[in-house]
């Protein structure tokens, strides 16, 4: 950070170093810091997405959700293809409860990247948020096909399998869940229910 303190003293007008030192913050914790940094890249560079997208970011994990879907929206227009854009404005419509608009978010995000399992994770979530349990594992066997390491996948899939009543195969996934992540608490939870004797 000490270097992009460096930079914003040789040039008050460098919206990248804003948006650099904006990064480091985030990264840190200093989410309010990060906002201001963002937001003075901004006034500096509109067009920068990556400001937009960061700052969303940030909003988001302080709560101010509609703010961040502000934010992924205006990256948006002046970056069409990105896809973190996309994504994350999937997942901060899917946390306003709002699925129908997050699944169509992720779908575009898919498109633009269709190797990205924690995308299909997403929408595998939403999907069964809806009660679309079929797609949903639908989404979660493309995930785990992608990244066969993504215990929150194995997860999922398994919470899906109870609704299905596949409790065999529910066992199995919060199986491996746990062999990927034996400190996954969730899944200690779910498996010590699915196995207690009828």
């Amino acid at each position: 950070m000490e270097d992009d303190n460096q930079a914003l003293n040789l040039t008050a007008e460098n919206a990248e170093g804003y948006y650099a030192r904006g990064k480091a913050k985030a990264k840190i914790g200093n989410l309010n810091g990060a906002i201001e940094d963002y937001s003075h890249a901004l006034k500096l560079d509109g067009d920068m997405s990556a400001a937009y997208c960061s700052r969303g970011l940030a909003k988001q994990e302080l709560g101010n959700v509609k703010g961040a879907i502000e934010d992924y929206c205006h990256a948006l227009k002046r970056e069409p293809g990105n896809v973190d854009a996309y994504y994350s404005r999937a997942v901060a419509k899917h946390l306003q409860g709002d699925l129908k608009a997050a699944i169509k978010d992720y779908n575009q995000a898919l498109k633009l990247e269709p190797n990205d399992a924690v995308i299909y994770l997403g929408r595998g979530l939403a999907k069964a948020k809806q009660g679309d349990i079929s797609d949903a594992i639908e989404d979660y066997d493309l995930a785990l096909k992608l990244d066969p390491g993504l215990a929150q996948a194995y997860y999922n899939r398994s919470l899906a399998m109870v609704q299905t009543r596949d409790i065999s195969s529910a066992i199995e996934d919060c199986k491996q869940a746990l062999r990927l992540n034996p400190n996954y608490v969730e899944a200690q939870l779910l498996l010590s229910r699915l196995e207690v004797p009828a």
